[in-house]
């Protein structure tokens, strides 16, 4: 059904899933690599650490030095693999080397209210005026001017 003034979108919203990952203990191991050190680099590398404040003159308030990878290396899965963490004997060992992706599917939230299960709809208004109103608030904008 359309209706005048409104768009319609299809679909569901996309939410990010965390991806997991599972170290080797035995790859590891060998590579003189702690599970700990594997989790830290993935940490760091999506999250990223404090590096200090940007004092800038002018500027009321301090800028945070974030270090992590760059948005589009973080968010794809090769990029993640192709950083390296380093080894006991000073080795650089890639991650795709440690670590294996497991495939899960992840159940779907369910939203309640009132403790029964409910469906949320939005909807963005389009069409000749941002604000559509009703006939009724027509006739009742029109009959006030």
């Amino acid at each position: 059904m359309k209706t005048e003034g409104w768009s319609t979108s299809t679909g569901t919203s996309r939410t990010i899933s965390p991806v997991p990952l599972r170290v080797d203990p035995a790859k590891a191991a060998l590579n003189g690599v702690s599970t700990e050190q594997v989790a830290e680099t993935v940490r760091l590398a999506v999250d990223g650490t404090g590096a200090g404040l940007l004092h800038r003159a002018g500027e009321k308030e301090d800028v945070s030095i974030v270090l992590r990878l760059p948005q589009a290396e973080r968010s794809r899965l090769d990029s993640l693999r192709a950083v390296r963490v380093m080894g006991r004997q000073g080795n650089l060992v890639p991650l795709g080397e440690l670590v294996r992706i497991v495939s899960e599917t992840a159940e779907k939230s369910i939203y309640h209210k009132n403790l029964m299960p409910v469906v949320y709809v939005t909807a963005d208004v389009a069409g000749k005026v941002e604000a559509p109103c009703t006939p009724s608030c027509r006739s009742t904008r029109n009959s006030t001017s």
